[in-house]
């Protein structure tokens, strides 16, 4: 063998090294490349799932607290129970419609503010004369305030309002924190001077809300008048009308 073909021969073989050695670090790079996007991949699934995860939890407490809202929306806005969904606890011969509670210029009552079981009743004379009686206290005139302490327990609400056909029926209706009601005869007291509490309206317990009502007959289409309805928690109520005539106090 010449010189010249050892030399191809070397040349050639040389030439081969390099390729396998190039082919080698070409497939090395390859299989680095996929197993770095396989890790990669990996990563990103390990975020995407824990993304997912921290979402569920997410959904899971908006929901919970959707609920917890619903609920007390639900509680807050539950409509209150009617006086149509009770029953007359004294009287059966009357259908009632609710209205306005009348109010009188010329009188006003409030819960003093420095005496817990006490009420300021504001009487203004000349007004009260004008609407009912031109002799009622006589001797007194403009605004007069007084005091009413004289009761069974301490007063949780006051309720003004007139029953009956005219003026007469003017009446206080104290709801005393044992559920009882306690009342005064308006135009009574007006006409003696002599304000206070006549104590307990007899049967009647566990109020808590008062009314203004028309009665009107069932069996006819006259006759209504207006009432008062006291009424207790679980809607039953009593029609105040003919339980504040027997008292014998609004004559």
């Amino acid at each position: 063998m010449d010189e010249n073909s050892k030399s191809n021969n070397k040349v050639m073989l040389i030439c081969l090294i390099v390729c396998i050695v190039l082919l080698m670090c070409l497939g090395g790079f390859i299989v680095y490349d996929k197993l770095s996007s396989k890790d990669e991949q990996g990563k990103n699934n390990t975020t995407t799932n824990s993304s997912l995860q921290e979402n569920d939890k997410i959904n899971t407490t908006n929901n919970k607290t959707n609920s917890t809202n619903d609920n007390t929306t639900n509680t807050e806005n539950s409509k209150p129970i009617s006086i149509y969904d009770g029953n007359c606890l004294n009287e059966s011969n009357y259908n009632y419609e609710l209205g306005q509670a009348v109010n009188l210029n010329w009188i006003d009552v409030e819960q003093s503010s420095d005496q817990s079981n006490a009420v300021v009743l504001s009487i203004n004379w000349d007004s009260a004369r004008n609407d009912w009686n031109s002799t009622m206290g006589s001797g007194h005139s403009g605004v007069e305030k007084f005091i009413i302490n004289n009761f069974s327990g301490k007063v949780t609400d006051i309720y003004f309002d007139v029953f009956g056909y005219d003026l007469m029926g003017t009446t206080i209706l104290f709801l005393i924190d044992d559920g009882s009601v306690e009342y005064m005869p308006v135009i009574k007291c007006l006409e003696s001077v002599t304000f206070k509490s006549y104590g307990k309206l007899s049967g009647v317990e566990n109020i808590t809300k008062f009314y203004h009502a028309s009665a009107v007959p069932k069996n006819a289409n006259t006759g209504a008048h207006d009432t008062i309805l006291a009424q207790q928690a679980n809607g039953n109520y009593y029609d105040l009308n003919s339980l504040l005539v027997k008292t014998g106090n609004f004559e």
